[in-house]
Protein backbone atom coordinates (compact mmCIF):
# COMPACT_ATOMS: atom_id res chain seq x y z
CA UNK A 1 0.00 0.00 0.00
CA UNK A 2 1.47 3.18 -0.99
CA UNK A 3 1.72 6.24 1.65
CA UNK A 4 -1.08 8.03 -0.65
CA UNK A 5 -3.24 5.38 -0.32
CA UNK A 6 -3.11 4.58 3.24
CA UNK A 7 -3.02 8.41 4.13
CA UNK A 8 -6.30 8.22 1.80
CA UNK A 9 -7.45 5.63 3.42
CA UNK A 10 -6.95 6.81 7.09
CA UNK A 11 -9.02 10.64 6.22
CA UNK A 12 -11.85 8.03 5.08
CA UNK A 13 -11.80 6.17 8.26
CA UNK A 14 -11.59 9.38 10.01
CA UNK A 15 -14.59 10.80 8.05
CA UNK A 16 -16.95 7.78 8.41
CA UNK A 17 -16.55 7.62 12.26
CA UNK A 18 -17.67 11.16 12.85
CA UNK A 19 -20.27 11.08 10.35
CA UNK A 20 -21.88 7.54 11.87
CA UNK A 21 -21.61 9.22 15.23
CA UNK A 22 -23.66 12.42 13.49
CA UNK A 23 -26.26 9.65 12.25
CA UNK A 24 -26.49 8.18 14.93
CA UNK A 25 -27.07 10.90 16.99
CA UNK A 26 -29.99 11.90 15.24
CA UNK A 27 -31.51 8.40 14.97
CA UNK A 28 -34.22 6.77 16.53
CA UNK A 29 -36.48 4.24 15.77
CA UNK A 30 -39.67 5.83 14.49
CA UNK A 31 -40.17 5.33 11.02
CA UNK A 32 -39.75 8.44 9.98
CA UNK A 33 -36.28 8.78 11.18
CA UNK A 34 -35.63 5.02 9.35
CA UNK A 35 -33.91 6.50 6.40
CA UNK A 36 -30.70 7.91 8.76
CA UNK A 37 -30.40 5.03 10.52
CA UNK A 38 -29.89 2.54 7.67
CA UNK A 39 -27.67 5.33 6.22
CA UNK A 40 -25.88 5.29 9.67
CA UNK A 41 -25.75 1.04 9.76
CA UNK A 42 -24.33 1.75 5.78
CA UNK A 43 -21.86 4.14 6.61
CA UNK A 44 -20.92 1.57 9.74
CA UNK A 45 -20.69 -1.10 7.32
CA UNK A 46 -17.97 1.22 5.18
CA UNK A 47 -15.97 1.58 8.23
CA UNK A 48 -15.47 -1.31 9.28
CA UNK A 49 -14.67 -2.99 6.05
CA UNK A 50 -12.72 -0.08 5.07
CA UNK A 51 -10.84 -1.11 8.86
CA UNK A 52 -10.18 -4.79 7.84
CA UNK A 53 -8.88 -3.98 4.33
CA UNK A 54 -6.19 -1.08 5.52
CA UNK A 55 -5.26 -3.73 8.37
CA UNK A 56 -4.60 -6.47 5.72
CA UNK A 57 -2.72 -4.32 3.54
CA UNK A 58 -0.38 -3.46 6.74
CA UNK A 59 0.02 -7.04 7.77
CA UNK A 60 0.15 -8.99 4.52
CA UNK A 61 1.49 -6.06 1.55
CA UNK A 62 -0.88 -7.78 -0.74
CA UNK A 63 -3.50 -6.99 -2.40
CA UNK A 64 -7.39 -8.61 -2.01
CA UNK A 65 -8.60 -10.13 -5.32
CA UNK A 66 -10.87 -12.84 -4.54
CA UNK A 67 -13.76 -13.21 -3.24
CA UNK A 68 -14.13 -11.51 0.58
CA UNK A 69 -15.39 -9.91 3.68
CA UNK A 70 -14.74 -6.52 2.04
CA UNK A 71 -17.05 -7.63 -1.40
CA UNK A 72 -20.41 -8.74 1.71
CA UNK A 73 -19.63 -5.44 2.93
CA UNK A 74 -19.58 -3.32 -0.39
CA UNK A 75 -22.61 -5.10 -1.12
CA UNK A 76 -24.11 -4.38 2.29
CA UNK A 77 -22.89 -0.33 1.85
CA UNK A 78 -24.76 0.00 -1.80
CA UNK A 79 -27.81 -2.00 -0.45
CA UNK A 80 -28.47 0.03 3.17
CA UNK A 81 -27.52 3.27 1.23
CA UNK A 82 -30.02 2.69 -1.65
CA UNK A 83 -32.27 1.45 0.76
CA UNK A 84 -32.36 5.10 2.51
CA UNK A 85 -32.65 6.60 -0.13
CA UNK A 86 -35.85 4.47 -1.59
CA UNK A 87 -37.37 5.40 1.95
CA UNK A 88 -37.09 9.36 1.21
CA UNK A 89 -38.42 8.87 -2.21
CA UNK A 90 -41.79 7.00 -1.26
CA UNK A 91 -42.48 5.92 -4.67
CA UNK A 92 -45.45 3.87 -5.22
CA UNK A 93 -45.83 3.89 -9.35
CA UNK A 94 -43.70 0.22 -9.23
CA UNK A 95 -40.66 0.21 -11.32
CA UNK A 96 -39.47 2.66 -13.61
CA UNK A 97 -38.19 0.36 -16.56
CA UNK A 98 -36.21 3.19 -18.76
CA UNK A 99 -34.59 3.75 -15.36
CA UNK A 100 -34.00 0.39 -14.49
CA UNK A 101 -32.35 -0.45 -18.00
CA UNK A 102 -30.01 2.69 -17.76
CA UNK A 103 -28.68 2.23 -14.36
CA UNK A 104 -28.74 -1.70 -14.75
CA UNK A 105 -26.46 -0.56 -18.47
CA UNK A 106 -24.35 1.35 -16.00
CA UNK A 107 -23.62 -0.92 -13.46
CA UNK A 108 -22.55 -3.80 -16.11
CA UNK A 109 -20.30 -1.68 -17.57
CA UNK A 110 -18.52 -1.29 -14.57
CA UNK A 111 -18.49 -5.44 -13.71
CA UNK A 112 -17.81 -5.95 -17.42
CA UNK A 113 -14.89 -3.61 -16.90
CA UNK A 114 -13.89 -5.54 -13.42
CA UNK A 115 -13.82 -8.92 -14.50
CA UNK A 116 -11.59 -7.74 -17.18
CA UNK A 117 -9.11 -6.46 -15.11
CA UNK A 118 -9.49 -9.33 -12.27
CA UNK A 119 -10.82 -12.21 -14.09
CA UNK A 120 -13.28 -13.23 -11.03
CA UNK A 121 -16.42 -13.61 -12.76
CA UNK A 122 -18.53 -14.38 -9.87
CA UNK A 123 -17.10 -11.89 -7.60
CA UNK A 124 -17.16 -9.03 -10.05
CA UNK A 125 -20.28 -9.66 -12.19
CA UNK A 126 -22.58 -10.63 -8.88
CA UNK A 127 -20.41 -7.25 -7.19
CA UNK A 128 -22.28 -4.99 -9.94
CA UNK A 129 -25.57 -5.95 -8.47
CA UNK A 130 -25.80 -3.72 -5.54
CA UNK A 131 -24.05 -1.04 -7.53
CA UNK A 132 -27.14 -1.45 -9.62
CA UNK A 133 -29.48 -1.69 -6.97
CA UNK A 134 -28.16 2.04 -5.60
CA UNK A 135 -28.21 3.66 -9.05
CA UNK A 136 -31.39 3.14 -9.87
CA UNK A 137 -32.75 4.74 -6.45
CA UNK A 138 -30.05 7.64 -7.12
CA UNK A 139 -31.21 8.13 -10.75
CA UNK A 140 -34.84 7.67 -9.57
CA UNK A 141 -34.55 10.73 -7.17
CA UNK A 142 -32.96 12.53 -10.11
CA UNK A 143 -35.85 12.09 -11.94
CA UNK A 144 -37.88 12.98 -9.50
CA UNK A 145 -36.58 15.82 -8.25
CA UNK A 146 -35.67 17.24 -11.75
CA UNK A 147 -32.37 17.78 -10.97
CA UNK A 148 -31.06 17.84 -14.28
CA UNK A 149 -32.58 18.84 -17.87
CA UNK A 150 -32.97 16.33 -20.98
CA UNK A 151 -29.99 17.99 -22.51
CA UNK A 152 -28.26 17.50 -18.98
CA UNK A 153 -28.91 13.69 -19.07
CA UNK A 154 -27.84 12.98 -22.54
CA UNK A 155 -24.41 14.89 -21.93
CA UNK A 156 -24.00 12.81 -18.65
CA UNK A 157 -24.89 9.36 -20.55
CA UNK A 158 -22.32 9.90 -23.17
CA UNK A 159 -19.99 10.84 -20.89
CA UNK A 160 -20.46 7.60 -19.08
CA UNK A 161 -19.99 5.87 -22.44
CA UNK A 162 -17.02 7.70 -23.17
CA UNK A 163 -15.50 6.57 -19.72
CA UNK A 164 -15.87 3.16 -20.43
CA UNK A 165 -14.86 3.46 -24.07
CA UNK A 166 -11.64 4.84 -22.99
CA UNK A 167 -11.40 1.79 -20.13
CA UNK A 168 -11.66 -0.41 -22.57
CA UNK A 169 -9.52 0.64 -25.25
CA UNK A 170 -7.30 0.68 -22.46
CA UNK A 171 -6.98 -2.74 -22.00
CA UNK A 172 -6.30 -3.79 -25.28
CA UNK A 173 -3.88 -0.83 -26.08
CA UNK A 174 -2.37 -1.19 -22.88
CA UNK A 175 1.03 -1.75 -23.97
CA UNK A 176 1.00 1.96 -25.78
CA UNK A 177 -1.47 4.12 -24.80
CA UNK A 178 -2.40 2.32 -21.64
CA UNK A 179 -1.63 5.32 -19.44
CA UNK A 180 -2.53 7.69 -21.82
CA UNK A 181 -6.29 6.53 -21.66
CA UNK A 182 -6.22 5.84 -19.04
CA UNK A 183 -5.53 9.94 -17.68
CA UNK A 184 -7.94 10.50 -20.41
CA UNK A 185 -10.77 8.54 -18.38
CA UNK A 186 -9.74 10.24 -15.12
CA UNK A 187 -10.16 13.64 -16.60
CA UNK A 188 -13.61 12.68 -17.98
CA UNK A 189 -14.74 11.26 -14.52
CA UNK A 190 -13.08 14.37 -12.68
CA UNK A 191 -15.16 16.90 -14.73
CA UNK A 192 -18.43 14.61 -14.09
CA UNK A 193 -17.65 14.85 -10.39
CA UNK A 194 -16.95 18.98 -10.64
CA UNK A 195 -20.22 19.21 -12.39
CA UNK A 196 -22.22 17.37 -10.44
CA UNK A 197 -20.59 19.29 -7.27
CA UNK A 198 -21.31 22.89 -8.79
CA UNK A 199 -24.61 21.09 -9.29
CA UNK A 200 -25.22 20.08 -5.37
CA UNK A 201 -23.64 23.64 -4.17
CA UNK A 202 -26.18 25.57 -6.00
CA UNK A 203 -29.39 23.24 -4.65
CA UNK A 204 -27.74 23.69 -1.18
CA UNK A 205 -28.26 26.83 -1.02
CA UNK A 206 -32.21 26.72 -1.60
CA UNK A 207 -33.42 25.72 1.69
CA UNK A 208 -36.67 24.28 -0.31
CA UNK A 209 -34.95 21.85 -2.55
CA UNK A 210 -33.85 19.43 -0.21
CA UNK A 211 -35.19 16.64 -2.11
CA UNK A 212 -32.59 17.73 -4.71
CA UNK A 213 -29.99 18.05 -3.17
CA UNK A 214 -30.20 14.85 -1.64
CA UNK A 215 -30.90 12.88 -4.84
CA UNK A 216 -27.15 15.50 -6.09
CA UNK A 217 -25.27 14.15 -2.56
CA UNK A 218 -25.79 10.48 -3.61
CA UNK A 219 -25.21 11.03 -7.54
CA UNK A 220 -21.84 12.51 -6.76
CA UNK A 221 -20.88 9.53 -3.94
CA UNK A 222 -22.26 6.91 -6.92
CA UNK A 223 -19.95 8.52 -9.25
CA UNK A 224 -16.78 9.31 -7.57
CA UNK A 225 -16.87 5.53 -5.80
CA UNK A 226 -17.60 4.46 -9.89
CA UNK A 227 -14.85 6.09 -10.74
CA UNK A 228 -12.38 5.36 -7.90
CA UNK A 229 -12.66 1.63 -8.68
CA UNK A 230 -11.54 1.91 -12.05
CA UNK A 231 -8.34 4.71 -11.59
CA UNK A 232 -5.13 3.59 -10.43
CA UNK A 233 -2.75 5.44 -8.10
CA UNK A 234 -2.73 8.79 -7.99
CA UNK A 235 -6.18 8.87 -9.09
CA UNK A 236 -8.11 6.18 -6.98
CA UNK A 237 -6.35 8.47 -3.52
CA UNK A 238 -7.92 11.47 -5.37
CA UNK A 239 -11.38 10.02 -6.12
CA UNK A 240 -11.19 8.08 -2.62
CA UNK A 241 -10.89 11.27 -0.91
CA UNK A 242 -13.70 13.16 -3.08
CA UNK A 243 -15.95 10.42 -1.90
CA UNK A 244 -15.44 11.07 1.34
CA UNK A 245 -16.32 14.75 1.39
CA UNK A 246 -19.63 13.27 -0.12
CA UNK A 247 -20.18 10.45 2.01
CA UNK A 248 -20.26 13.20 4.55
CA UNK A 249 -22.54 15.85 2.81
CA UNK A 250 -24.83 12.86 1.80
CA UNK A 251 -25.31 12.14 5.40
CA UNK A 252 -25.94 15.58 6.77
CA UNK A 253 -28.26 16.20 3.55
CA UNK A 254 -30.53 12.92 4.92
CA UNK A 255 -30.57 14.43 7.59
CA UNK A 256 -31.65 18.03 6.67
CA UNK A 257 -34.34 16.52 5.03
CA UNK A 258 -36.15 14.14 7.47
CA UNK A 259 -35.85 16.46 9.96
CA UNK A 260 -37.43 19.02 7.67
CA UNK A 261 -40.69 16.69 6.27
Amino acid sequence: MSALILSADLIELAALLGIVLYLFNHADDSERRSPIMLLAFSYAVLFVSNLYWVAHELMTREAIYEFSAIDIASAGLYLLAGASLGMMLRREEGLDVPVCVGSGAFALGQGVLWLIWTGAWFKDLVGCLPTWYLTYYVVCALKVTRAFSKGERIALAAFSLSVFALQAWGFVARDTYGSLLDAGSGIVCLAVTAYLAVRLWRSWQGPKALGQTVALAFAVVDWTFSSMYLMYDPLYSVFLLLSSVALVIVGIAVVRKVEAA
